[in-house]
């Protein structure tokens, strides 16, 4: 005799209820990780939004950096090209003025230098550097000597450039340097030879 045992079959209520069971244990975990990721993914953006504002402050001191770079390779060229013309205007003796005084200027607000007395012929050299393209370098001869006539050069150096002119004797020598639309910071050397 063979026994035969009776199928047994899961109720289909059952089936449905493990079925809604396993649902909701699924959309518990995914809320869980959820609330549980949510706080690390904030700290982590956090955290890149505190880096890229640091990477842009480092890349401003770049571009500060790179200019102060520029402007220094322009004062390099300008006293290149100076020491060049130097063999061409050679003379036996310099002095030192001015030497690289720097000063912040408002618009057509001149520095000045004045010397007295300078009986010698020769010439005076002004290299002058700024951040204003319209900075301007006057030089201005006064004698008593010449009846009440004064001696006034002018011309622009822009953002740097040098100024050579001609000096007379005479009873003052002035020199001025400025930025003439905009407010600057202006650097300034001036070497009289004579």
């Amino acid at each position: 005799m063979s026994d035969i045992k009776p199928k047994k079959m899961v109720s289909r209520n059952i089936a449905v209820a493990l079925g809604i069971i396993c649902i909701i244990l699924v959309i518990v975990s995914l809320v869980a990780a959820f609330a549980y990721y949510t706080p690390i993914i904030n700290s982590q953006d956090n955290t890149i939004s505190s880096l890229n504002s640091q990477i842009a402050s480092l890349n401003t001191q770049v571009s500060a950096q790179n200019s102060t770079i520029s402007s220094l390779n322009t004062q390099l060229a300008m006293l290149q090209n100076l020491m060049n013309n130097l063999h061409i205007w050679s003379t036996e003796n310099s002095t030192v003025w001015v030497d690289n005084a720097s000063s912040g200027l408002l618009a057509r607000t001149l520095e000045d230098w004045s010397f007295s007395n300078v009986s010698s012929f020769g010439y005076v050299c002004v290299l002058a550097s700024s951040d204003s393209n319209t900075t301007i370098v006057r030089l201005t001869l006064d004698s008593v000597e010449w009846n009440g006539t004064v001696l006034v050069y002018e011309t622009t150096v822009g953002l740097g450039g040098i100024a050579i002119f001609l000096h007379l004797p005479c009873a003052w020598t002035t020199i001025e340097v400025g930025p003439f639309n905009e407010t600057a910071i202006v650097t300034a050397t001036v070497i009289y030879y004579y």
